[in-house]
């Protein structure tokens, strides 16, 4: 899976909702994330529609999205310490965020993948609160286990685990999937399954 995620996956129009739990709130002193590595060609979309080429140092916030060019590569860092690294022609939205900076109860995160591919390890949020930190895409969704994982589309949605645990739900029922395991989902009507590497 990792060899197929390194070439950059190419993208077609089936989706996946992987879900860790996070609301809408914003950070309110900053952006959710800063753009920490950018490589070739990448966007940052602004939640009122403007655009400009995303450069080192951007932040990003609430309601913005992050798109990367055929040879477009990003690596994003989220301020409760999770990380994001976006593969070539994918597209990624903070739909919502909120984190102070402790354990308060009001740290949240629903983060999305369009399309395209994405390898994340999870920060402080889903350590503190699993339920409180979401991915979503139209096929599942996953929960997690204190993580690192790999989600790309091809025809359908495949990944694998690096570390730690996810659950991986859709109308069809739901997978969890170890450290070293592999999986796919068809449609968000077909159970996920496990799948080779």
């Amino acid at each position: 899976m990792s060899r197929l995620f390194a070439s950059g996956y190419s993208c077609l129009a089936a989706v996946m909702l992987i879900t860790f739990v996070f609301v809408t709130e914003a950070f309110a002193e900053g952006g959710a994330a800063t753009a920490q590595f950018v490589f070739g060609s990448a966007s940052l979309v602004r939640a009122d529609g403007s655009s400009v080429p995303l450069t080192r140092g951007n932040e990003i916030g609430v309601g913005d999205s992050v798109t990367t060019g055929a040879d477009g590569r990003v690596h994003l860092r989220f301020t409760d310490g999770g990380f994001v690294a976006l593969t070539p022609g994918s597209e990624f939205r903070v739909n919502a965020y909120s984190y102070s900076g402790k354990s308060d109860g009001t740290e949240r995160a629903s983060l999305a993948l369009l399309k395209g591919g994405l390898r994340t390890v999870s920060g402080l949020i889903g350590k503190i609160s699993q339920q409180a930190y979401e991915m979503v895409t139209r096929v599942a969704t996953i929960g997690i286990r204190g993580t690192e994982y790999t989600v790309v589309y091809a025809e359908g949605i495949s990944g694998s685990v690096g570390h730690g645990r996810i659950e991986v739900c859709n109308a069809g029922g739901c997978l969890e999937v170890a450290s070293g395991e592999s999986y796919y989902v068809k449609d968000e009507k077909t159970k996920p399954a496990r799948a080779d590497k």
